[in-house]
């Protein structure tokens, strides 16, 4: 908004749209996380209670279930899904929009200046996708608990 409308954005981003943006953001967040929770509360653990992450998240969690994990997996999946294909469109079409923004610039200088504000901010959505992906797209045997590198102490 702020690079294909810079004038607008004043009046199109007051504070009442700001307000309703970062609500909307964690109610859906919250909702999510509800959902996931009370899915993993209708399993039961067994075995070493050892998760190999710096923070507890859910995936690895299920893992220590010994109960049919399949809903609580396939709720996982669908959510992390949803998120990364609903964030990563809307990320990618305001790129292709800003890029043609750019595009149009008529003095190089300019054109030069807002491409490397871009680029710093596109940097760092390809980091946190990359890590996201890292974090996400492994086999289970990675970060099952019973492999045999983890210390199960």
């Amino acid at each position: 908004m702020a690079i294909c409308n810079p004038l607008h954005y004043p009046v199109i981003m007051d504070h009442r749209v700001c307000m309703q943006l970062a609500m909307g953001s964690w109610l859906v967040g919250f909702l999510t996380s509800v959902l996931k929770v009370f899915f993993i509360f209708q399993l039961s653990s067994c075995g070493p209670n050892v998760i190999n992450h710096f923070y507890c998240d859910i995936s690895p969690l299920l893992n220590l279930s010994c109960t049919e994990r399949l809903v609580a997996e396939m709720v996982d999946f669908v959510f992390a899904l949803l998120f990364l294909l609903i964030s990563l469109s809307l990320i990618v079409i305001s790129y292709m929009c800003i890029i043609s923004i750019i595009l149009c610039i008529p003095m190089a200088r300019n054109r030069k200046k807002t491409y490397s504000t871009c680029v710093s901010l596109l940097t760092v959505v390809i980091i946190f996708f990359s890590a996201t992906l890292f974090m996400y797209a492994r086999s289970r045997s990675w970060w099952h608990p019973r492999t045999p590198w983890i210390s199960t102490n």
